[in-house]
C-alpha cells in the first residue's frame, strides 16, 4: 500500500535521504573499512564508554546472537576491548578503535557543519527541535492511542474511498470498476450524512484517518441498517481499532432500533469475517458476481437487533 498522506511520504523520503547522506549504504562508512553496523557500535562505545553487550542490545534493538557476531568482528579487527566488572564485561575502545572513532566523529561533524551553513539563519534550532522530537517518538515502544471520532470532516469521503481502494486492490486486485462504484456511492451518501439515522465513525492516529465505518439507515428501507465502508489501513490492523469502530456502529444501530443490520462483503476477507462472527452477524447468502470488474464470491451478512434475536432452543 502506498503512503497514506503527503506528510508520511515526505518524512519517509527525508529519512531515506539521511541514510544516503550519512553513507550508510556504502560498504565502508566515512572512508573507513567498517560496515554501518560496526561503525555504529564504535560510535556508541566511544560516546558512552563502559557499555555492556546487554546495553548495546537494548540500545540498538538487536538480538543477542546478531550483536555477538558483530562484536566478534570488531574485536577481531582490534578496535575494541573489554574490562571485567563483576560479572559484566564493560566494552572499551582500543587505541586503534579510538582513532577510528575520532575519524567517524570528525566526518559526521563536518557533514553537520556544512549542512547548517546552507540553512537560513535560525532554522538550525528549529530543525534540531523537530528532529529530536521525531527521534524520541520513533524509539517509543508504547502504542500510540487512536481516537474514535464521529461525523463528517472535510476530506473524509475521499479518504474512505482511498483506504477502501488500496486495501481491496492489495488483497483482491480490484481496480477502476471498484473505484468508480465507490465514488458514485459515496457521492450519493454524503449529503444525507448525519441525518438522524445515518452516521460515520473514523479512527484517527496522529491526525490521520486510518480507519472508518458507516451506517446508512436510508438505503435499504424497512427499518434495516446498511453497514458500509468498513475499512482499516493495513499498517494499523491488529490494534483493536476495527473492533472499536464496529462496536460504535452497532451501538448506534441498536440505539436507533434498526430491526436488522446488513452488510455486503467479498469472500476471503478473513480478518473482517472474524469480527462479524463475534458480533452477532451470520452469513445469509453468497453468490458469484462481477460488478467489481472480475468474478468474485460476494456475501451478505445479517445481524438482528439483540432484542429480536431468538433464543437457541437447544441452549
Amino acid at each position: 500500500m502506498r503512503d497514506t498522506t503527503p506528510l508520511i511520504a515526505s518524512l519517509r523520503a527525508a529519512s531515506r535521504s539521511l541514510v544516503r547522506s550519512f553513507g550508510l549504504l556504502d560498504r565502508g562508512v566515512a572512508g573507513t573499512a567498517l560496515s554501518p553496523s560496526a561503525a555504529h557500535i564504535l560510535l556508541e562505545i566511544g560516546f558512552d564508554p563502559g557499555l555492556t553487550a546487554d546495553d548495546l542490545c537494548a540500545r540498538l534493538k538487536l538480538p543477542k546472537p546478531t550483536l555477538g557476531r558483530l562484536l566478534q568482528r570488531v574485536e577481531h579487527a582490534g578496535l575494541i576491548g573489554a574490562e571485567a566488572e563483576g560479572r559484566d564485561r564493560r566494552l572499551t575502545l582500543s587505541p586503534k578503535g579510538a582513532q577510528v572513532f575520532k575519524d567517524l566523529d570528525r566526518f559526521a561533524k563536518s557533514q553537520v557543519i556544512d549542512a547548517l551553513a546552507r540553512l537560513p539563519q535560525g532554522s538550525g534550532a528549529r530543525g534540531l527541535s523537530g528532529l529530536s522530537e521525531y527521534a524520541v517518538a520513533l524509539t517509543d515502544d508504547t502504542p500510540a492511542q487512536a481516537q474514535i471520532l464521529t461525523g463528517y470532516t472535510p476530506g473524509l469521503g475521499a479518504r474512505i474511498v482511498e483506504l477502501a481502494l488500496h486495501c481491496m486492490a492489495e488483497e483482491l486486485d480490484f481496480g477502476r470498476a471498484f473505484e468508480t462504484r465507490l465514488l458514485g456511492d459515496m457521492g450519493r451518501f454524503l449529503p444525507a450524512l448525519g441525518g438522524g439515522r445515518n452516521q460515520t465513525w473514523r479512527a484517527e492516529l496522529g491526525g490521520v484517518t486510518v480507519g472508518a465505518i458507516t451506517i446508512d439507515g436510508d438505503h435499504l428501507g424497512d427499518n434495516l441498517a446498511h453497514l458500509r465502508w468498513f475499512v482499516m489501513a493495513p499498517e494499523v490492523q491488529g490494534r483493536g481499532l476495527g473492533a472499536d469502530l464496529l462496536a460504535a456502529a452497532l451501538g448506534f444501530c441498536d440505539a436507533h432500533g434498526f430491526r436488522e443490520t446488513h452488510l455486503w462483503t467479498i469472500k476471503g476477507l478473513d480478518k473482517a469475517r472474524a469480527l462479524y462472527d463475534r458480533t452477532g452477524f451470520s452469513l445469509a447468502e453468497e453468490w458469484t458476481g462481477d460488478q467489481w470488474g472480475r468474478a468474485v464470491t460476494e456475501q451478505r451478512f445479517v445481524r438482528p437487533h439483540p432484542l429480536q434475536q431468538r433464543p437457541d432452543p437447544d441452549a
